[in-house]
């Protein structure tokens, strides 16, 4: 189940809209924040804990005064603890963004609540499932969980996307349920060669998600994006997504190629 929105490009609010100076990142209060904006949709990574839950936090180890990694609690042992941001992100401009009033403190929001904010705003939710591959997180059960909560929030399937670092993980997922529509993130450095080159993901029909070459946060790693290669894979009925672009005149070149996605920090939207 794909779907191109030719001419419509969509923007979705990274970890919520981590920019707004009074949140944090994938918390509760960036995701509500994003929602009561004009984007389109709201990205969010997610991890199993030991009982598995799951939390939206980027890192493996994001609370303060713990070395611990997220997936080594329970939620009942991590919901409470207080959230520090990523690790010097955004990189166009070094080191988490930083609510205003650092009195603030930021809990773990549960992957249900991010759901039903995106349920209720009408938002598409993007959601990128992190992995530790030596770890063995995403058994079939956890992964069937997941998608419990996905097809009890209520969320239309064709505004939920996964997308993930881990291309292996998104095809176990998407082979346990097909309904799910998934988007590879395409990195030049791994380990396996044939998931370096977009042409891979074209000949099996899978649309991807890339970081942007020409962005200043991602052109370390990204993939030269041109319309070209958007046109190959909306001739073949994929989706073409990027991140994490947070300059308005990258956006308005994106959107004259008919980029279909825009992961932003900020609302940039035009």
């Amino acid at each position: 189940m794909q779907f191109v929105f030719k001419n419509n490009t969509k923007y979705i609010g990274h970890r919520g809209l981590p920019s707004d100076p009074n949140v944090l990142e994938n918390t509760f209060e960036s995701f509500l924040s994003a929602a009561k904006t004009e984007l389109d949709g709201i990205e969010t990574d997610i991890w199993p804990t030991k009982d598995q839950q799951f939390v939206c936090v980027h890192d493996s180890k994001p609370f303060k005064h713990s070395i611990r990694k997220v997936f080594s609690y329970s939620w009942k042992e991590i919901q409470n603890k207080q959230l520090k941001g990523s690790r010097n992100y955004p990189r166009d401009n070094p080191g988490s963004f930083t609510p205003a009033n650092k009195d603030i403190k930021f809990f773990p929001c549960h992957f249900e609540d991010y759901l039903k904010i995106c349920k209720n705003y009408k938002k598409i939710a993007f959601i990128e499932i992190k992995n530790c591959s030596s770890c063995h997180l995403w058994t079939k059960e956890t992964i069937n969980k997941m998608y419990a909560y996905i097809i009890n929030s209520g969320i239309p399937m064709n505004k939920v996307y996964l997308i993930s670092l881990d291309n292996d993980l998104l095809f176990k997922i998407k082979n346990l349920h097909n309904d799910l529509q998934i988007m590879a993130i395409i990195d030049p450095k791994n380990k396996k060669v044939i998931y370096r080159n977009f042409e891979f993901f074209l000949e099996r029909r899978i649309s991807i998600d890339i970081g942007d070459f020409d962005s200043p946060s991602t052109r370390d790693w990204g993939i030269k994006i041109n319309k070209e290669l958007i046109d190959k894979f909306h001739k073949n009925g994929l989706l073409v997504g990027v991140w994490t672009v947070n300059t308005k005149n990258r956006i308005h070149t994106l959107k004259k190629m008919n980029i279909d996605f825009i992961t932003s920090d900020y609302l940039l939207k035009e």
